[in-house]
């Protein structure tokens, strides 16, 4: 085995490219949470109403991820993602000129959602994935750090709303994401073969039962499961697949969606200011940044665990909302933030490399894609759950307890998915440990 001798792998490159990519399409995404206040300030609408903007963003989102998922393998990201961004650009400039509801349905609940899956997760996922594989959990918790700089992008709306009004920061955000075109277009490269490299950077090199050299790249082993060439046709019918896509529905399409749509309304509600749930939002988001960077563990300890002791944590957090429902102290929204984040972000990389450790291989981004769809169906459920609970009752606090149940379904289907039984060795090791 040899090191590829170019200084910088250009899988990292890839990464840093993925980090930036999500950094501006998941800002536009998670403004909404600031948006959603002033808008409803502004146009007077019901919340459940006004969630629901972001509840088709979510669904229009998760119908489509299993078609960007195949055309991410098909086209590749040049075509399919900067033609995303660039949609993107225009949907959010547009939600500028919106003066009733369904305009911002139109142009924030389908378009710019569509930009967003093009450029996000389903097709960064991919990339990620087929750039690294010993090392998957590391280089998906760094590009993933960048939904946690998103986050501290949507809070940084709250001051430009406050500078320059809710539409001149749409079109703001509609150049953010113009920006990012023609670096996707020129930079970013789908697999590692295309620049005559392999995963990880590094060559691997075995002799064949004629004794012939080959280059080869890493296998599954240890069963027919591993050995075959998963398509989504194959995937489907696993139990793995619907574990997964289940604890996709509960920890990011109920739990997460509705946390995000609802927690600065929720600060707000309690007393504190428009600015401090902004700041609220943006810690959350730098925690969750930062528990990205500690993907390296599901390396090392395994995805169930590494899933568990995230969403443990995240459980806290939420209980550290449903105190400060009855004792409203700031520390406990300071905790919130620390444990939610960190939480979701250790959980995020793990969960994402259990779907390509089972699933890897050429389809992959079909496969994954429908995994995603379940956040779609998830997220187009709970921002709209979240608000009509409050219409009804007055308090979010029963729809706190629905996240932690759905955070802990989450945590038990991945245990079910079972991702700890999947072995990568090369072809050389698999050819070894056969004759044990």
């Amino acid at each position: 085995m040899s090191r590829n001798k170019s200084p910088l792998f250009y899988g990292w490159v890839v990464v840093a490219i993925c980090f930036i990519t999500v950094a501006v399409s998941y800002g536009i995404r998670y403004s909404f949470s600031v948006f959603y206040v002033t808008i409803l300030q502004h146009f007077g609408w019901t919340r459940a109403d006004t969630a629901l903007i972001f509840s088709l963003n979510i669904i229009v989102y998760g119908i489509c991820a299993p078609i960007v998922g195949a055309g991410i393998d098909r086209f590749g990201p040049q075509k399919l993602m900067s033609a995303g961004a660039f949609v993107l650009a225009i949907a959010t400039a547009l939600c500028s000129l919106a003066n009733q509801i369904w305009h911002f349905y139109l142009f924030f609940g389908v378009l710019a959602s569509l930009g967003i899956c093009a450029t996000g997760y389903v097709t960064n996922t991919v990339l990620v994935s087929r750039w690294f594989i010993k090392r998957r959990g590391t280089a998906l918790g760094i590009y993933m750090v960048g939904f946690g700089i998103a986050y501290v992008l949507a809070s940084g709306v709250e001051y430009l709303i406050g500078q320059i009004g809710w539409q001149n920061s749409f079109i703001i955000l509609g150049i953010l994401a113009l920006v990012i075109t023609p670096i996707i277009a020129i930079f970013q490269r789908l697999d590692p073969k295309d620049l005559g490299l392999l995963p990880d950077g590094e060559t691997q090199v075995s002799h064949d039962s004629e004794g012939k050299t080959n280059t080869n790249k890493v296998l599954y082993a240890g069963s027919e499961w591993r050995k075959q060439e998963w398509n989504l046709r194959k995937a489907i019918k696993t139990r793995q697949f619907w574990f997964l896509f289940l604890g996709n529905f509960f920890m990011w399409g109920i739990a997460v969606n509705l946390i995000l749509a609802h927690q600065v309304a929720f600060a707000t509600d309690e007393g504190y200011s428009l600015s401090f749930g902004a700041l609220i939002f943006s810690l959350y988001g730098i925690f969750y940044g930062t528990g990205n960077l500690f993907g390296f563990i599901s390396d090392r300890l395994g995805r169930e665990v590494t899933v568990s002791i995230g969403l443990s944590t995240a459980v806290l957090g939420v209980l550290m909302l449903i105190l400060n429902n009855t004792s409203i102290t700031p520390w406990l929204m300071y905790a919130y933030s620390l444990l939610f984040g960190l939480g979701i972000g250790v959980t995020s990389p793990a969960f994402t490399a259990s779907a390509a450790d089972i699933f890897q291989g050429k389809f992959f981004g079909s496969i994954n894609g429908l995994i995603v769809a379940a956040f779609g169906i998830g997220g187009f459920i709970s921002p709209w759950l979240g608000g009509k609970i409050f219409d009804v009752l007055g308090t979010y606090i029963p729809a706190l307890y629905i996240v932690i149940g759905a955070l802990i379904t989450s945590a038990i289907c991945v245990w079910l998915a079972a991702p700890r039984k999947i072995v990568l060795l090369t072809k050389e090791s698999r050819f070894n440990s056969s004759k044990l």
